[in-house]
């Protein structure tokens, strides 16, 4: 469907279903975004990986995995 979308996704190393964080907030799993490689500490936002689809198009994302 036509639309703006973003992806995003985590490495659950310990199968909790869900992210874990370290005492300041940063992630002690895997995780990326779409089209987005992340540089420092700051929190994306979404106009930083999104991506537009438009009607019949098929996209290939590319996810880099970020280990802190």
């Amino acid at each position: 469907k036509p639309g703006d979308y973003y992806m995003r996704m985590f490495v659950d190393e310990n199968g909790n279903g869900k992210m874990e964080y370290n005492f300041i907030g940063i992630p002690r799993e895997g995780f990326g975004f779409s089209n987005y490689e992340l540089k420092g500490i700051h929190r994306p936002v979404f106009d930083d990986f999104c991506f537009q689809l438009k009607k019949d198009e098929k996209k290939v994302l590319k996810v880099k995995v970020k280990y802190y």
